[in-house]
């Protein structure tokens, strides 16, 4: 059997992410054994470090399909008018009939000496797969519509060959751009399975859209299957975890990180409790671990931390934290998972989706705070306050509900895999 897997990062520097894809990949090896499961990626290294016998397919061909004409005019003979609807009908050969726009970029190639060999080798890889699967991740929306675009279009193009599709451990929304709108639900309307990690929004949105609801399935998000293990009641939780993420997409402001890092410094003077970084997003560019260090004294930094490699490794840092103050929606997971309370920074609408989601999954142990409001310091010291009395109780009835929703995402792999005979 042969599956191919397309995924929420693939330069695999999101741990986030990346716990999402192990927890996919080990989900299968245990359901399909002997299964050869291919991951697009852009560092075949790194995968090997993750889900040590998958098969790296490099992601730069998906962009050759993607970039490669069928008819190639070039935009400057065209009025502008016509360029968006020669693109649009472009997409909709390449994605409805895939064959026949192989078949013309074969023939145009020999005019325009373009080498299509690429292309080939990615259209002939979906071709042979027995199944196609996007794992966890929070693409479909408006803060990243590129990649979702191209999840969607791998999608699309296998169910145009008649494999079976699904989208598993997906959080949704917002989203108003017309096209991606367009092409998700035109999946959607022929996938097998859609798993949402929370249902606050994402199954409004589905019903909205009006998407069969018999292939809907509510589980919770797959990264639980390695937060919970960290979950020991044994380990003391004597620091403060931080994590903060800016980006384009947080939403949070140099004045705001201003006013955060003098709170946490008269925290920290009053508290003595030293600080947990809780980087989640790895990469060079936004790198999390940077975006902590804005905030906080190297000083007042627990002597126990060490830069995570692994998921795990992030589960063992989130274990030694009375509470963790995040930006950043994974490491809201995995602290949640293991009955550790948190406090969500939100400053636009996608972070509040992603944290109102949490609270609505787990009933409690997530406050938010959020910076578009005047009086968000305030809030943070209110929610400071309420994660500090958080009783044994509370944390008890955090991980329980983790460990449902861990069970439920399992469920619904296993009966994936069962509806289409490759179980």
């Amino acid at each position: 059997m042969r599956i191919l897997i397309d995924n929420s990062g693939y330069h695999l520097l999101n741990l986030g992410d990346v716990a999402m894809l192990k927890a996919a990949y080990s989900r299968i090896v245990s359901i399909v054994p002997g299964a050869s499961i291919y991951i697009i990626t852009v560092d075949s290294d790194r995968l090997k470090k993750f889900c040590p016998n998958a098969h790296a397919v490099d992601a730069t061909m998906i962009n050759y399909w993607r970039n490669t004409k069928v008819f190639p005019v070039s935009n400057k003979l065209l009025p502008k008018f016509l360029i968006k609807y020669l693109l649009r009908f472009e997409d909709y050969i390449k994605y409805t009939f895939p064959k026949l726009a192989q078949a013309l970029m074969r023939l145009t190639s020999k005019l325009t000496k373009i080498s299509v060999e690429p292309v080939e080798k990615w259209l002939d890889l979906v071709a042979s797969m027995d199944c196609v699967i996007a794992t966890g991740g929070g693409y479909i929306n408006d803060s990243f519509i590129f990649h979702a675009t191209g999840i969607c279009n791998t999608l699309s193009f296998a169910q145009n060959l008649y494999k079976p599709t699904a989208m598993l451990g997906q959080g949704i929304g917002p989203i108003s751009d017309k096209v991606l709108k367009e092409k998700i639900i035109r999946v959607l309307q022929s996938v097998q399975l859609i798993s949402l990690r929370e249902k606050l929004t994402g199954l409004a949105i589905l019903k909205k859209w009006k998407i069969n609801s018999d292939v809907i399935k509510v589980t919770g998000d797959d990264a639980l299957e390695f937060a919970i293990g960290g979950a020991d009641s044994s380990i003391e939780k004597n620091c403060a975890g931080i994590n903060l993420r800016l980006s384009n997409y947080s939403g949070i402001s140099t004045a705001q990180v201003n006013l955060l890092r003098e709170f946490l410094k008269d925290f920290h003077e009053k508290m003595s409790l030293p600080y947990m970084p809780i980087p989640i997003d790895c990469s060079e560019k936004d790198s999390d671990e940077k975006s902590i260090m804005q905030l906080i004294d190297q000083r007042d930094i627990s002597k126990d931390y060490k830069f995570p490699k692994m998921p795990e490794d992030l589960c063992k840092l989130i274990a030694c934290c009375k509470f963790v103050i995040t930006g950043s929606y994974h490491a809201a997971i995995f602290s949640v998972a293991q009955g550790i309370p948190v406090i969500g920074l939100v400053h636009s609408q996608y972070y509040q989706y992603k944290f109102d989601g949490i609270i609505d999954m787990f009933g409690s142990g997530v406050f938010v705070v959020d910076f578009r409001k005047s009086e968000a310091m305030k809030d943070l010291g209110n929610a400071l306050d309420r994660a500090l009395k958080f009783s044994d109780t509370d944390r008890d009835t955090l991980v329980q509900s983790a460990i449902k929703q861990k069970s439920s995402g399992e469920n619904s792999y296993q009966q994936f895999f069962k509806s289409i005979n490759l179980s």
